[in-house]
């Protein structure tokens, strides 16, 4: 599923558009040939109440599937905003270091987030694996951060925010990880589109006594839920869906201390 939910919104949701209606249409068609028109209407009833019964279970789970993914965006964005936050906090602190040891720290935290923008991020998106060359970057803030022995009561407390800023960008990094996986099993994804065609093929079964309506009816229908099947395969990836994270927390972050 990883190529579909990278696809550019429009891409995205044509694709699932035209290939319900395609089985829609399919469906309707072989319908209307084996079955005879008597054997509609007598059915009709039941096709009705099997669909009710469908359609409710569809909206249920995909609600649930829906409102977990956005939690997952809105969590691993979270983590970037933190991030940002957390390095603005080991650059403050740093300055009640003394001169050179701030200075180090101050060019180590921009070199991370330079680093983590550049390659870590993108990294992330193309194989949800973490970047050696921005854990590498971080490894180093850690090695100049532990080369610091502050000596007064100040820079001792300074030192200690620092370490426990440092913490929390190494825990972020760890969520933007899992972040950056898949939101949902494809086993549960191809249950809702096993469930989408059910619901569409029941609907075709119906005796609506008018082809134009009917048409218009399986129409909308398959597109509806086709929207929300795009819905699922974009937030699925929130680095690489259409709907994904915005990294402006750290490009500000750099931009605002580039002259450190």
């Amino acid at each position: 599923m990883t190529w579909i939910g990278s696809l550019p919104a429009w891409a995205l949701f044509t694709l699932f558009a035209f290939g319900a209606l395609l089985f829609t249409i399919g469906v309707d068609s072989l319908l209307r040939r084996r079955l005879k028109p008597d054997v509609r209407a007598r059915a009709g009833p039941t096709a009705a109440t099997t669909l009710q019964a469908l359609a409710t279970i569809y909206a249920v789970l995909v609600a649930f599937v829906i409102v977990d993914e956005y939690t997952q965006l809105r969590s691993a964005q979270s983590e970037v905003s933190d991030k940002a936050a957390q390095l603005s906090i080991v650059v403050e602190n740093s300055r009640n270091l003394p001169g050179r040891d701030g200075v180090a720290i101050r060019a180590a935290a921009l070199r991370y987030a330079e680093e983590d923008l550049r390659d870590g991020l993108p990294y992330l998106e193309r194989t949800s694996q973490p970047s050696p060359r921005a854990d590498a970057s971080l490894d180093q803030l850690y090695r100049v951060v532990a080369t610091i022995e502050p000596h007064t009561p100040s820079a001792q407390a300074a030192y200690q925010q620092i370490l426990a800023a440092l913490s929390q960008v190494s825990l972020t990094r760890s969520q933007l990880t899992n972040a950056a996986t898949a939101t949902i099993p494809v086993a549960l994804f191809v249950i809702l589109a096993l469930l989408a065609a059910a619901t569409l093929a029941v609907a075709a079964a119906m005796d609506t006594r008018h082809r134009r309506s009917h048409l218009l009816i399986l129409a909308t229908l398959a597109i509806a839920l086709s929207m929300t099947l795009a819905l699922v395969a974009g937030l699925d990836y929130p680095f690489r869906g259409f709907i994904h994270i915005d990294t402006s927390p750290l490009s500000q972050f750099v931009t605002g201390r580039s002259s450190l």
